[in-house]
């Protein structure tokens, strides 16, 4: 199987980075913190989420893109602080070891993420990686729409019944079902089951060895029944 990746709330524990960027953004807006729920439900997708500011849809949207800055900001610093879950190199080498391939998908920029790899010591397991500075040239649409993911299984040929795009929130789901994959929502994320589940989650394992038992059980060819591709849900792309 080709294992497709995303990195943040999935390999990488990085909501509390992303709950810190929360609380400077409205410490120097005057906003009110959002509801805990609520500012979960945003990971992913921070500049289009309703956090419940006020002001007018466009003093929303500034206020929205100025979060997105921050956090973006945050994202691109050389030596990131933010760290793996425990048990992930351990999880990538025995999927390794048992014959898969592995690829990476995030909308993280390029030099950040390759730091990480490089101190993690994990940059040999994966055979194709695609950030977001990567993404950009080659006119690839950001999740969830299924371009990058396409785009990973036609550089590595792979077909989508082949391919297990593994992430921890809605626009991984759906950028997965878009491109006909098997779609894998981690409860160790961000999203909750609800949530991942009405994104079109095939499976939602809630440790990493139950991850390890789905794609084994993929791998000798007890697939979903439900395949098909789903349209993703339409969002505003960012400038």
């Amino acid at each position: 199987m080709l294992i497709v990746w995303d990195i943040d709330g999935t390999l990488l524990d990085s909501y509390p980075h992303y709950e810190s960027a929360a609380r400077a953004h409205c410490a120097a807006n005057n906003l009110k913190f959002p509801d805990p729920a609520l500012l979960k439900r945003g990971f992913g997708h921070p500049q289009w989420f309703d956090y419940g500011w006020p002001g007018t849809h466009a003093q929303q949207n500034e206020i929205r893109r100025g979060f997105y800055e921050r956090l973006h900001a945050l994202d691109a610093l050389p030596e990131t602080p933010v760290r793996l879950f425990p048990g992930i190199p351990q999880t990538l080498a025995r999927l390794t070891e048992a014959g898969h391939r592995h690829a990476i998908i995030t909308s993280r920029p390029d030099a950040p993420l390759m730091h990480v790899l490089r101190r993690e010591q994990m940059q040999d397991h994966f055979a194709c990686i695609l950030a977001d500075e990567s993404r950009k040239p080659l006119g690839l649409r950001s999740k969830p729409f299924p371009d990058q993911l396409n785009y990973v299984m036609q550089q590595l040929d792979a077909k989508p019944f082949e391919t297990v795009m593994v992430g921890d929130t809605e626009m991984d789901v759906a950028m997965g079902r878009g491109a006909g994959t098997v779609a894998v929502g981690v409860q160790w994320g961000t999203h909750d089951n609800d949530v991942l589940r009405a994104a079109g989650a095939h499976f939602l394992p809630a440790t990493q060895d139950e991850l390890c038992a789905i794609i084994a059980e993929l791998h000798a060819g007890h697939l979903p029944s439900d395949m098909s591709s789903i349209t993703p849900p339409v969002y505003p792309q960012p400038q």
